[in-house]
C-alpha cells in the first residue's frame, strides 16, 4: 500500500481541528491525512509543502470536520501549535 493510503489503527494517529492547519504558514513539519475509513487515511498535505487553503476550504465545505496527523509527526504539530498560541497571545 503506498504512504498516501495507508491502513492503519485510528489509534495511531492525532485528530486537528481545520482551523488550526488554516493559520499555519510556511511550509508543514508533518504529513495530513483525512480519514476515509475506519481503517484508512489518505494524505492530503505533504510534510515540507504548505496548506492550500482553497482545497483545504473545499474539505471543509465536503464535511470534513478534522484532519489527522501521524502520531510519530504529533510533535511537530504540537510544536507549531504552540508557536500560533504564542503569536495570538502576544
Amino acid at each position: 500500500m503506498s504512504d498516501s493510503n495507508r491502513a492503519l489503527d485510528s489509534d495511531q494517529y492525532e485528530r486537528v481541528n481545520p482551523l488550526v492547519l488554516s493559520r499555519i504558514t510556511g511550509p508543514l513539519t508533518f504529513d495530513v491525512y483525512l480519514q476515509l475509513g475506519q481503517q484508512k487515511f489518505t494524505k492530503v498535505f505533504n510534510k515540507s509543502t504548505q496548506v492550500e487553503l482553497d482545497r483545504l476550504e473545499s474539505y471543509i465545505l465536503k464535511g470534513i470536520q478534522y484532519f489527522y496527523v501521524p502520531k510519530e509527526q504529533a510533535g511537530d504539530f504540537l510544536k507549531v501549535t504552540s508557536q500560533l498560541l504564542e503569536k495570538f497571545r502576544d
